[in-house]
């Protein structure tokens, strides 16, 4: 089996907690989010690829924006990177665009859009089911009749 290494590093996310002031403060697990914030996050986030930035506005990553501000910079910052974004992608003929969150990733210069890139490697990382928590609890019902 031949491995392939990706041409691209992920920096690592700051964790959410009460250490960086934001996210889930507190025992016990963090509260749970909807199914439908979770696709409106992932739709929101899924604006800033090169083949539909021009179809978005700033504003529409605002809900997305606040749910991970832990992560992230100033918002002001942000809003410079996204029209700097939007601008460098609406002058790319749309063939041209990168087709995959992956390959815009590669091509998200890291000096130039630090913010965008954490963006887009926490679209990479959104599930997009919930598939292992339906499969653990299956192998639980399997496991109590067995038992």
């Amino acid at each position: 089996m031949l491995l392939l290494k990706p041409s691209f590093t992920l920096a690592p996310l700051a964790t959410s907690g009460a250490a960086n002031g934001g996210g889930h403060r507190g025992p016990g697990p963090p509260p749970k989010r909807s199914k439908k914030s979770h696709n409106r996050t992932f739709l929101r986030i899924q604006g800033l690829l090169p083949r539909f930035v021009d179809t978005i506005s700033f504003d529409d990553l605002r809900e997305a924006l606040d749910l991970y501000k832990s992560d992230l910079g100033p918002e002001s910052v942000i809003a410079g990177e996204f029209e700097l974004w939007k601008l460098k992608w609406t002058a790319v003929a749309m063939s041209d665009r990168p087709l995959t969150a992956a390959e815009a990733m590669e091509q998200c210069d890291t000096l130039l859009f630090p913010q965008i890139r954490i963006l887009l490697q926490l679209f990479l990382t959104l599930p997009l089911t919930s598939a292992t928590a339906e499969r653990s609890f299956s192998t639980m019902r399997r496991l109590k009749s067995y038992l």
